[in-house]
């Protein structure tokens, strides 16, 4: 093999282990609301407590995983622009004005999976694609 073969197959193997470092995540709503797709600012407005109503006054109820969690990693620097520091103190003053409760903190997937599809203007995002019960769809973000 020759060394330029060589350092482009070392290139390789080096983005695709970045890309799997930072993955991408599957966001997930309750099939009573009729939504299909968001786009980037809806999902940092709902994760930033800004979008408290869907279309249909329905009550946006956030769920996410805990900080160390890749996926909540990647909400969090991918849509938000943030660090879990920053997203914890944007949340503390807010808890502190009284103006906004934060997303919900469950444990796991099948967690979060279980509650969003059981809880009526719920969504939430996880790092796989679980198989969803009926109560509950995947939706497409927009850029």
């Amino acid at each position: 093999m020759s060394f330029k073969i060589f350092c482009l197959s070392i290139a390789v193997f080096s983005l695709s282990l970045i890309e799997d470092a930072t993955g991408t995540i599957n966001f997930l709503i309750t099939a009573n609301e009729r939504v299909n797709t968001l786009n980037v600012d809806q999902v940092s407005y709902i994760y930033l407590g800004k979008k408290k109503m869907w279309d249909d006054g329905t009550s946006v109820i956030a769920y996410r995983l805990p900080n160390n969690s890749k996926s909540t990693q990647y909400l969090l620097q991918e849509y938000l622009e943030m660090n879990s520091k920053e997203y914890a103190d944007y949340w503390r003053k807010k808890l502190f004005t009284g103006e906004l409760l934060p997303p919900i903190i469950v444990s796991s997937e099948e967690e979060l999976v279980s509650r969003v599809c059981k809880q009526e203007g719920a969504i939430g995002f996880i790092g796989s694609k679980l198989k969803l019960p009926e109560t509950c769809h995947y939706i497409k973000i927009k850029e």
